[in-house]
C-alpha cells in the first residue's frame, strides 16, 4: 500500500530529480544503471554478429551453388567431346556432330536435295478480261486514271469509257511506229516495234494499269518487244474472294473445307490474304501462298518427298474454284539422296524428307548436288577440349581462393562497433569457421583424388593439373589453388582421350568421375537442408541460438527497466524524508522561537 506522506507518493513513477536535496538524480542514476547496461549491450552486439554471420553463410552459399551450377555440364562427356569437322566442298554440304564419340572420315555423293511437292493451280485467280472492257474496269490492282501517255515521244490520250480494243486502236494508229495487240486468252499487252520502244505516263497511269512496269525490253530478230508482265485483270492479296467470284460466275459460300483431310472453317467473307493465314495455321502441313507476278495461288507440302496434296471441297464453298486451284495438278517432290562411303569402294545410301539426314551420331544437310565426292573429315578438337578444361581450373582456383580468403580474413580493429559500416562488421567474421574450413579442405582435397576403374589416367595431376612446381606448391596446396600444364595435358588427350574424359565426368558404369565428386559435394553443403542450412538455415544453429539470444535480451531489457524504476523510488524516497526533516525543522525553529520570545517578555 502506498504511503502518501505530505500529499506525496514514495512510489509515485514521475521522476522527480532533486526538488529537495538539489540532486541531480538523473545522471546518478544514468551513472549506476551505466555499468549495468554493459550485458544488454554485449547481448545485442552477439545478437547481431550472429545475424551478419548467417548472412555471410548465405553470400558463401550462393557462391558455392554458383560453382555447382558451372559444373554441371562437366558431369557430361559430351562437353568434352568436342569434335573439329573439315568439309572439301561447303557448297554442297554441312556437317554437325550429335552423338558421335570417335573421330572419322569418309566420303559423300549427293545425288538429290529434298524438293516439296506442289499443288499448281489450272487458271488465275483474277479474271482475264476480254478487249471489250472499259479502262476504267481495270481497277484490280491500281485505280486507272485517264489523260495522257507517251511511246516514243507521241502522245496519246486515254479516256475512262475506252475499251482496251480502243486503246489499241490509238496506239496503232499514232505515229509512234509501234504495233499493238491485246491477247484475250492471256490478258497481256504487247507492244512492237522496229526500234527501240520508250513508254511513259503523262497525266495517266496506263502503264501502271496494264502491267508495263517492270516489263523487259526484248530484241530478238530485228524487232523490239514490250509485253506485260502479268495480266491487266491480275487481283492483289487482299482482293475479296466473292467479289472476284462474282466476275467469274461463283457465289463464294461459307463452310469447310478440307487440305489433306484437315478441315478449315470458311465464312464466306475472306480475302484472299484470309484464306492464306487459315490454310497456313491449320494442321493440314502445308503452305500456301499468292505469286504476285503471275496471279496464281499455290499450295506446297511442308513435308519433302513424294507426297501428294489432296483438296476437297466438303460444304461446296467454290473456293478452289474461284482461286484457280480447282482441276489443278501436283508436282511430286523428291527426298534428299545421298551415298556415304568410308573406304572408297563401298557405298550406303540414305535418304531423307528434308535436306538434313541423320548418319551414325551426325547430321549431314545437303545443299547442292556435285559432280565430285564430298570428303569429310572429324577430328578430335584438342584445342577446344583444353579450353574447357582450363575454365574448369580458373573456376576452381576462384572458389577456392574465395573461401581461402573468407578463412583468414582479418577482423576491423581500429573502430569501435558503433562506428563500423556493415560490410566493416561482416569482415574476418568466419575467421577460422570450423564449417568453412570443412568445405575449404573438402573442395581442395578434390587435387588428390582418384577415380577408379580408368586404364591410365585416374587423378588431376596424372593429366598435368597440379599444385604447381617446386617453391610455389605448398603455397597454392595451402591455398587450394591449382594450375594447369596444356602441353602435359594435350599428351594426355592425344594419348588416351577416353580416359581424361572419364577422370571428369560420369561414365557408362557410373564411375563418379572428379566433376561428379565435387557436385555431389556442393550439392550436399548447398541443398535444402543441408551443411550450410544447418548452421545458417531458418533452422539452423545460428538461428536457435539468436532466439535463445532474444529471449536473455528482453529479460535482460525488462530487469534494467525495473531496475531504473527502483532507483527513481528509491531517490523518491530520499526527497521525500529530506522533505519532512526541513518541514520538521522549520517547525522546530518555529517553536523554540515562539518559547524563547515568552520567556523573555516576562
Amino acid at each position: 500500500m502506498e504511503d502518501y506522506t505530505n500529499g506525496f507518493s514514495i512510489y509515485n513513477p514521475l521522476r522527480v530529480s532533486g526538488a529537495v536535496s538539489g540532486l541531480d538524480t538523473e545522471s546518478i542514476i544514468d551513472a549506476i544503471l551505466e555499468s549495468e547496461t554493459r550485458r544488454l549491450n554485449e547481448l545485442q552486439k552477439k545478437q547481431e554478429t550472429l545475424e551478419l554471420k548467417q548472412e555471410v553463410y548465405q553470400e558463401v552459399k550462393s557462391k558455392l551453388e554458383e560453382f555447382m551450377d558451372f559444373l554441371f555440364n562437366y558431369k557430361l562427356s559430351s562437353t568434352f567431346r568436342r569434335m573439329k569437322i573439315d568439309v572439301s566442298n561447303e557448297d554442297a554440304l554441312s556437317v554437325s556432330v550429335t552423338t558421335l564419340k570417335q573421330p572419322t572420315s569418309f566420303k559423300v555423293r549427293v545425288l538429290n536435295l529434298a524438293t516439296y511437292s506442289t499443288y499448281n493451280p489450272s487458271e488465275n485467280f483474277g479474271e482475264i478480261p476480254d478487249s471489250s472492257t472499259q479502262y476504267s474496269s481495270l481497277n484490280t490492282r491500281v485505280t486507272p486514271v485517264e489523260g495522257t501517255f507517251y511511246i516514243n515521244g507521241v502522245e496519246i490520250e486515254v479516256e475512262s469509257t475506252d475499251t482496251i480494243s480502243d486503246i489499241v486502236d490509238k496506239i496503232n494508229s499514232s505515229s509512234a511506229g509501234v504495233t499493238a495487240v491485246y491477247d484475250d486468252t492471256t490478258g497481256k499487252l504487247e507492244l512492237t516495234s522496229s526500234s527501240e520502244i520508250r513508254i511513259l505516263n503523262g497525266t495517266s497511269n496506263f502503264i501502271e494499269v496494264f502491267n508495263l512496269s517492270d516489263a523487259p525490253l526484248v530484241y530478238s530478230g530485228g524487232t523490239y518487244s514490250l509485253e506485260s508482265t502479268v495480266h491487266v485483270g491480275a487481283e492483289r492479296e487482299s482482293s475479296s474472294i466473292s467479289s472476284v467470284g462474282s466476275k467469274k460466275g461463283y457465289t463464294f459460300n461459307a463452310g469447310s473445307i478440307k487440305i489433306n483431310g484437315v478441315s478449315i472453317e470458311l465464312d464466306g467473307t475472306e480475302t484472299l490474304s484470309d484464306f492464306i493465314r487459315k490454310v497456313n495455321s491449320s494442321d493440314a502441313n502445308v503452305y500456301a501462298w499468292y505469286s504476285y507476278s503471275e496471279d496464281k495461288v499455290y499450295i506446297r507440302s511442308k513435308v519433302g518427298g513424294s507426297t501428294d496434296i489432296i483438296l476437297e471441297d466438303t460444304d461446296s464453298t467454290n473456293v478452289f474454284k474461284i482461286l484457280g486451284l480447282d482441276g489443278g495438278t501436283v508436282s511430286a517432290g523428291n527426298s534428299a539422296h545421298i551415298q556415304v562411303s568410308f573406304d572408297g569402294a563401298n557405298w550406303t545410301d540414305y535418304y531423307s524428307n528434308s535436306n538434313t539426314i541423320e548418319m551414325d551420331g551426325l547430321n549431314i544437310t545437303v545443299k547442292s548436288t556435285t559432280p565430285t565426292d564430298v570428303e569429310v573429315s572429324v577430328s578430335r578438337d584438342i584445342d577446344s577440349v583444353i579450353d574447357v578444361i582450363g575454365d574448369f581450373v580458373e573456376k576452381f582456383n576462384e572458389i577456392t581462393e574465395y573461401l581461402y580468403n573468407k578463412l583468414n580474413e582479418e577482423p576491423v580493429e581500429d573502430k569501435d562497433w558503433d562506428e563500423m559500416t556493415e560490410d566493416e562488421k561482416k569482415q574476418g567474421i568466419l575467421r577460422n569457421d570450423p564449417t568453412l574450413r570443412r568445405i575449404f579442405d573438402e573442395i581442395r582435397s578434390i587435387i588428390y583424388t582418384t577415380v577408379q576403374g580408368l586404364d591410365e589416367y585416374r587423378s588431376l595431376p596424372e593429366i598435368g593439373i597440379t599444385t604447381g612446381s617446386i617453391g610455389s606448391g605448398y603455397e597454392n596446396m595451402m591455398k587450394g589453388k591449382i594450375e594447369l600444364d596444356e602441353d602435359e595435358l594435350r599428351s594426355a588427350l592425344e594419348d588416351n582421350f577416353d580416359d581424361v574424359v572419364k577422370l571428369f565426368t560420369l561414365d557408362e558404369d557410373e564411375s563418379e568421375g572428379i566433376a561428379v565428386q565435387l557436385y555431389s559435394k556442393l550439392r550436399e553443403y548447398t541443398k535444402f537442408g543441408g551443411l550450410i542450412d544447418s548452421i545458417a538455415g531458418v533452422n539452423g544453429s545460428i538461428s536457435r541460438e539468436m532466439s535463445f539470444l532474444s529471449e536473455m535480451i528482453v529479460e535482460e531489457a525488462t530487469r534494467l527497466q525495473e531496475r531504473e524504476l527502483m532507483l527513481w523510488r528509491q531517490f523518491a524516497i530520499l526527497e521525500n524524508f529530506l522533505s519532512r526533516i526541513q518541514i520538521q525543522s522549520g517547525w522546530l525553529s518555529q517553536t523554540f522561537g515562539q518559547t524563547g520570545n515568552t520567556t523573555q517578555t516576562g
